[in-house]
């Protein structure tokens, strides 16, 4: 819809009424009338309201320094947050915060208590938060150290904590891509041996009995 300027618009008001007073005097003789004082201050559109949060995870498990022991390698959930109002167009800013529950259904067993749990205040949004071509995005780096490379199967759940109103929930079933081996850091090395799967162990191998020697 397009937005007519202030000055245009009170004219054609001003213009309308100077017609009607025109009409009136002709009808019934003259009469005067007084337009209407209108004021325009200019076009303000309603920031739309938060109603559905889209995530996008990676289906891979990252490795970096943990900042709370000394630099040590720690296993991280990765991925982008996208928050949008009722229609899908454009993404918005943020004015909440967010927690984020991850389940561990590799077994096949739905999961009753989360593995673990983040919370991100909305302090810190605005450090998270990177455009890309979708628009306003917020990027998420979550630490886990519990994670060991037995959990293939995750259920993630996003809860969106907007001030002041009910939480805006999303839920996504991600599956560790096996091809992508063991986990590894930005220059391809393995995940030290503490982040495998704590209940693999490896039998040992048979050494092959020599074959006895033949007679001539």
């Amino acid at each position: 819809m397009a937005i007519v300027p202030t000055m245009a618009l009170n004219r054609c008001v001003r213009v309308l009424w100077a017609g009607l007073a025109v009409i009136a005097c002709l009808a019934t003789g003259c009469v005067t009338l007084t337009p209407p004082s209108i004021h325009f201050s200019g076009y303000h559109a309603a920031t739309p309201k938060i109603t559905q949060v889209v995530m996008a995870w990676q289906n891979w498990i990252g490795i970096g320094p943990d900042p709370a022991n000394g630099g040590r390698p720690i296993p991280i959930l990765t991925g982008r947050m996208y928050l949008f109002g009722p229609r899908m167009d454009y993404p918005l800013p943020a004015e909440g915060g967010f927690r984020v529950e991850v389940f561990d259904e590799s077994s096949g067993v739905v999961a009753p208590t989360p593995a673990f749990t983040w919370d991100v205040d909305a302090k810190d949004m605005p450090k998270l938060l990177k455009k890309d071509f979708i628009g306003v995005g917020y990027t998420v780096l979550l630490p886990w150290p519990t994670y060991h490379t037995g959990m293939h199967k995750l259920r993630i759940r996003t809860a969106y904590l907007p001030p002041n109103a009910l939480p805006i929930y999303s839920e996504n079933v991600v599956t560790i891509d096996v091809g992508n081996g063991h986990i590894q850091d930005a220059r391809g090395y393995i995940v030290p041996a503490t982040f495998q799967n704590p209940k693999h162990v490896e039998l040992p191998r048979k050494e092959s009995s020599p074959e006895p020697a033949v007679k001539k």
